[in-house]
């Protein structure tokens, strides 16, 4: 066990995955990403990240 990350040495069950491969319905919301809608606007210019702090900018 790695004490010096995991004091405690707790560790969790995991996610509960039984529901993961039941039938989830989602053909019924329409077939276009957004359904029938449009897609969003773009963000305004107050809430966009300059390029030069985006860590994909080379």
């Amino acid at each position: 066990m790695h004490r010096d990350i995991n004091p405690t040495g707790i560790v969790p069950d995991g996610p509960d995955l039984t529901g993961w491969v039941t039938p989830h319905g989602r053909e019924q919301l329409g077939g276009q990403p957004f359904g029938d809608g449009a897609p969003p606007a773009p963000p305004k210019p107050a809430e966009t990240v300059p390029v030069e702090h985006t860590p994909l900018a080379a």
